[in-house]
């Protein structure tokens, strides 16, 4: 091939280089959406090529002393960058989203079916009462035809919520509260009220307000429990339940009581553990009654996973120590229950502050729990449905800081 053909050939590549970048940029952005390393890794090496082949062609351009084309190469190299710069500005915008979740399938619940244990109640919420789905607290402000919720998180208020009756029906319906944004499920979602009788030997009962999804009305999407106003109390007690139970490798015993105390041998009295908060939410690190600071989580094993912890000095807060250290592996002790199964079945709605303390991230913990079978069992059934919720949540969250 002749100098002068090699140079033309260089020129028409320099030339075609916005092309290569724009099938660059289609082939990373399908990438991050589809989550495909290949495509990606495409794309990137036709990035290359592109500005590769610009440079190419304007010193071959320049070199034959074709000034004109080879001054249009900056011109090509601006509508390379242009390319590019609003893709990226596209995908940050709202195009990427987290890993694809398996789909699971919803499960419906009637709790009349349940007539030993449940009770449906009427539309009537008493004024000041206190409800929550154990990350968000309402207080009801206002009563009437409609009933005005005021809520927040240990962290941060200003949350809204309107429920609204229709008739003499039992039933009531999310509407649009004065912010325009509900809080507690979704605008229009019918709610139900209802008192159930927990299955353990005291005959406690909880009072729950049920949010069913708008497209299939006997499978929930979100539930309130009423509780006595104390939100940090209510926090703890779903982790101090969680953790209930008497843990031993042989050599090391640890009994956690759901009183909010632990015995660390065998014999020895039980002194509370203090449950370390960040921006006044509990997160997995513990002090214990000795001083040391630890990170706590059960594991599917049914383990107790004791976690180094280490102290921010910036963030001012206790986290898990990376990268992450396991001091010790604490399996439950024979002939001991394991009572947080038990808690998720019968007891208690699932909390975010409860999820930090279950090994493995929200997705995971979904599908670990996804497999249970909670016939006849309405906690169960609810908690699955509060899993889907705050994995729901938490996706959304990591997408608006994308």
């Amino acid at each position: 091939m002749n100098r002068e053909k090699m140079t033309n050939l260089l020129i028409a590549a320099g030339v075609l280089a916005p092309l290569f970048m724009l099938a660059a940029c289609i082939a990373i952005a399908f990438g991050i959406v589809k989550d495909n390393t290949l495509l990606q890794n495409i794309g990137t090496v036709l990035a290359l090529v592109s500005l590769a082949s610009i440079v190419a062609g304007m010193i071959a351009a320049f070199m034959s002393k074709k000034i004109i084309i080879g001054l249009g190469g900056l011109l090509g190299i601006a509508i390379c960058l242009g390319i590019g710069f609003y893709t990226a500005i596209a995908i940050g915008a709202g195009q990427h989203h987290p890993p694809r979740q398996e789909q699971i399938e919803a499960e419906n619940i009637t709790f009349l079916d349940a007539v030993q244990t449940a009770e449906q109640l009427n539309n009537q919420l008493e004024k000041d009462s206190w409800w929550t789905n154990g990350h968000r607290y309402f207080r009801v402000i206002k009563t009437g035809a409609a009933y005005s919720l005021e809520g927040m998180t240990l962290h941060e208020g200003g949350m809204e919520a309107l429920l609204e009756t229709r008739g003499d029906s039992a039933t009531l319906w999310v509407a649009k509260p004065r912010s325009g944004m509900s809080s507690f499920a979704s605008i229009g979602c019918k709610v139900e009220h209802y008192r159930y009788l927990l299955s353990n030997a005291d005959s406690t009962a909880i009072e729950l307000l049920i949010a069913y999804d708008k497209d299939n009305e006997e499978t929930p999407v979100d539930a309130l429990q009423r509780y006595d106003g104390d939100e940090l109390k209510f926090e703890l007690a779903g982790i101090y339940a969680l953790l209930e139970g008497t843990f031993t490798d042989g050599k090391t015993e640890w009994t956690l009581l759901p009183d909010g105390t632990v015995k660390l041998a065998q014999n020895e009295r039980a002194k509370p553990y203090t449950v370390e908060l960040f921006y006044h939410m509990p997160t997995n690190v513990v002090k214990l009654p000795d001083g040391r600071h630890v990170a706590l989580q059960l594991s599917n094993d049914d383990e107790l996973l004791v976690l180094a912890a280490a102290y921010d000095d910036d963030e001012e807060q206790w986290d898990e120590a990376q990268p992450r250290k396991v001091l010790l592996r604490l399996p439950r002790k024979e002939q001991t229950p394991r009572r947080d199964m038990y808690v998720l079945e019968e007891e208690r709605l699932v909390t975010p502050a409860m999820l930090t303390f279950m090994d493995g991230d929200i997705d995971e913990v979904v599908r670990r729990y996804n497999t249970i079978d909670f016939n006849g069992r309405p906690i169960g059934v609810l908690n699955k449905a509060l899993l889907r919720h705050w994995q729901s949540v938490q996706n959304n969250d990591i997408e608006e800081e994308m």
